[in-house]
This record gives C-alpha cells, structure tokens and sequence, in this order.
C-alpha cells in the first residue's frame, strides 16, 4: 500500500535525521572537551587567544541547543503517541481482545458502544472484509 510505503520512508527519515543530530551533537562536545583542555586563559582583548575563547562559548551554546532540540523531539513524538492512542482508543480501535482461537469474527470490542455510528462502521468494515457479522458478546451485567 502507499501508506506502508510512506510510513517506512518516513520512519527512514526520521531515524536517519535523529542519527545526525546525535552526531552532530557529539562531535561539537568532543571539541568543546578538546578546545577546553587546550585553552589558556588570557585578558580579553583582540587576539587570537580571546577568539578561542568566544569559540568555545559558542560551541558550548550549540551544545545546549543541540540537548534542547533532542529533548523537544521526544516531547513531540510522546505527545503525538499519546494523541493518536486517545484517538485510536475513542474510536474502538483499541481493546479488541481475541479469544484463544485467534478468530478476528470473535473479537471482543468493549471499547465499540453499541448504537452508535461507530458500531455501524465497525459492522460494515468486519462485512466487507470477512463476508460475515461479527460476534459482539453481550456486556457484562447486561441482558
């Protein structure tokens, strides 16, 4: 399908662009360490030895912008987990439980409330795509 396919390049990039930044992020540490190491502290004043140390300032700065950036991406991709999980969850996508027999007609769909729009789209797809009226089990102390 295409949305297989978009969803995999998608996840590709995703991977490949958080590997860089982990990369980036590295490398720009290590030479904080190294350019810290190797720095002598002098007046400030216009030399070469003041420029170092503005460089140092700002590599350090891009630093913390680097952790930042990370830290705003995992607060993204949590956000949209838990969106898309609300989402799926309200919809009575979530919660079809199998029995030991593993029949897809069979599931059990607590989360579909019976009467609803939701109800007639979840027989219409269970008809469309196994030819059949799915088994909905009375609610537990409900007749």
């Amino acid at each position: 399908m295409i949305t297989d396919r978009s969803d995999k390049v998608h996840e590709t990039w995703r991977q490949s662009s958080e590997r860089f930044d982990y990369f980036v992020l590295a490398v720009t540490g290590a030479l904080c360490a190294y350019i810290s190491q190797t720095l002598v502290l002098r007046p400030l004043a216009f030399s070469p030895n003041s420029s170092e140390f503005l460089a140092l300032v700002l590599l350090c700065a891009s630093v913390v912008a680097g952790f930042r950036r990370i830290e705003a991406a995992v607060t993204v991709y949590r956000t949209n987990h838990l969106y898309l999980r609300a989402l799926e969850e309200q919809r009575g996508l979530a919660g079809m439980l199998f029995g030991s027999n593993h029949d897809p007609s069979k599931a059990i769909t607590f989360a579909v409330k019976r009467g609803t729009f939701v109800e007639d789209e979840y027989f219409r797809v269970c008809i469309a795509v196994m030819n059949e009226m799915p088994y909905l089990p009375e609610q537990p102390g409900k007749k």
